[in-house]
C-alpha cells in the first residue's frame, strides 16, 4: 500500500481576537507528499536551509518573507518541490467574513429562535448569503459581537440581537430581521452557548478560529485523499501547546465516527469515518523540515491576502506566489468535484483576490434575496 503524509501549520492566530487589523486572516495550509518522495523534499528543505540562511535552525516564514530574497526564495523552492509532486492544500479564512457566519449561527439557530424551522440547519447556501449581508450592511452589529465574544455578558448579547436588527431593518433586509427576533426569548441560552466556548474543551480551544478551521481542513484532506484514490495518509501538525488536546480529539472524532457523508444544501459535504487520513501525530518544526515547508506555505498565502486586504503594496514576488494560489482555487475537476483549497471569505474579497494577478473572473454576487422565509414557521 501506498503511504502519503501531510504536513500542515498555521499562519495569523490571534486568538479571540477576530477584528485585529493587523491580522485580517487564519491560514491552514500544508503539503501532501508520497511518504517515498518526502526525504527528498526533506533533502531540498535542508539544502536551502544550509545555503541561504546557515545561521538559522529553521525556515520561519514570519522572518524569511520580510525582504523581496526571501520571498524569492520560498518561490524557487515551492517550484522544486512542486516538481517532486507534492500538492499544496490550504484554507484561507476571513476573520470579519467569520464573524457574520458566527451572527447567523447564533441567532438563527432553530434551538433558540421561535419562528426558524430546523431543516434550515441544513440550508448551508441560505446561512452564506445571509453571512454576507450581514458583512457588508451592518458594520455595528459586527464591531459589536465581536467585543462580546471576549467580553461576554446578557447585556452585550441583547446589544448586539438589537442592533442586527436594526441594521437589517435599515437596510432592507426585513425578513431576515423578523428572522432574528425570534431569538428574542433565548438571550440567556445564547450567552450559556457563546460562555460555553471557553470552557468545553481545553485552553478555549473553542474560542478561536484555529480548531473549526482544523475541522475544515481534514474533512478537505480526506475528501481529496479518497478522489484521487489514497489509501493511507498520515497527517502530522506542528506542535501548538493549546491545542495538544483538542486536534487529536477532533481528528479522532471524524476518523472513528459512523460511516456516513451528509451532504449540504450547496453542495458541501461532512464526511464521518474516514477511509483515507488514518494518522494524525504534532511534531516539532525544527526536525521536521516540511513543517517548516508548510510554515512557509502558510506565511506567504497570509502575506498574500493580506497585503491585498489593506490595499498595500504587493512585490512582484507575492504576485508570482498569488498565482499558485489562484490557480490552485481555479484548479478543481468539476466531474469529481476535486478541491485542494477553501475560501471562507466575502465575495468582494474573493473578486479583489482574482484580480490582483490579472484575472476578471468575477464570483456571482449573493442574491440577496435570500429565501429566508420558507425557512420561518408561519
Amino acid at each position: 500500500m501506498t503511504i502519503h503524509d501531510l504536513y500542515c501549520d498555521e499562519s495569523g492566530n490571534s486568538g479571540g481576537n477576530y477584528l485585529d487589523p493587523q491580522q485580517p486572516f487564519y491560514v491552514l495550509a500544508g503539503w501532501l507528499i508520497q511518504k517515498d518522495q518526502r526525504f527528498k523534499v526533506d533533502g531540498i528543505v535542508r539544502r536551502y536551509l544550509k545555503e541561504y540562511y546557515p545561521e538559522k535552525t529553521e525556515l520561519k516564514g514570519a522572518e524569511i518573507l520580510k525582504s523581496n530574497q526571501g520571498q524569492k526564495i520560498a518561490n524557487q523552492l515551492f517550484h522544486e518541490v512542486g516538481k517532486l509532486g507534492c500538492v499544496p492544500l490550504y484554507i484561507i479564512a476571513e476573520k470579519k467574513y467569520c464573524i457574520s457566519g458566527k451572527i447567523v449561527e447564533a441567532f438563527l439557530d432553530s434551538e433558540h429562535n421561535d419562528i426558524v424551522l430546523p431543516v434550515f440547519s441544513w440550508m448551508n447556501g441560505v446561512k452564506k448569503s445571509i453571512a454576507e449581508i450581514i458583512y457588508n450592511d451592518c458594520p455595528q452589529s459586527i464591531a459589536k459581537f465581536a467585543n462580546v465574544h471576549n467580553n461576554l455578558s446578557i447585556e452585550g448579547i441583547i446589544d448586539v440581537q438589537q442592533t442586527i436588527i436594526s441594521e437589517l431593518n435599515n437596510s432592507g433586509h426585513y425578513k431576515i430581521a423578523q428572522a432574528i427576533s425570534g431569538s428574542s426569548g433565548y438571550m440567556e441560552d445564547i450567552l450559556w452557548e457563546e460562555t460555553h466556548s471557553l470552557t468545553a474543551m481545553k485552553n478555549k480551544a473553542l474560542h478561536s478560529l484555529n480548531l473549526p478551521t482544523f475541522a475544515s481542513f481534514i474533512q478537505l484532506s480526506e475528501s481529496f485523499a479518497r478522489k484521487v484514490g489514497m489509501r493511507k495518509v498520515r497527517f502530522f501538525h506542528d506542535e501548538t501547546k493549546q491545542f495538544e488536546e483538542a486536534y487529536p480529539e477532533a481528528f479522532n472524532w471524524y476518523r472513528k465516527g459512523g460511516k456516513a457523508t451528509f451532504r449540504l444544501e450547496n453542495g458541501a459535504e461532512i464526511i464521518s469515518g474516514f477511509d483515507s487520513l488514518q494518522v494524525f501525530k504534532m511534531v516539532k518544526s525544527t526536525d521536521t523540515p516540511m513543517i517548516q515547508l508548510a510554515d512557509l506555505f502558510a506565511s506567504f498565502t497570509n502575506l498574500f491576502a493580506t497585503r491585498i486586504y489593506l490595499n498595500k503594496r504587493i512585490s512582484h514576488e507575492t504576485i508570482e506566489f498569488g498565482k499558485l494560489i489562484i490557480g490552485g482555487m481555479l484548479a478543481s475537476d468539476n466531474e469529481v468535484e476535486l478541491k485542494m483549497n477553501d475560501t471562507v471569505t466575502s465575495i468582494n474579497f474573493l473578486n479583489t483576490l482574482l484580480e490582483s494577478v490579472g484575472l476578471q473572473v468575477k464570483i456571482p454576487n449573493i442574491n440577496r434575496n435570500t429565501g429566508i422565509e420558507r425557512y420561518l414557521s408561519k
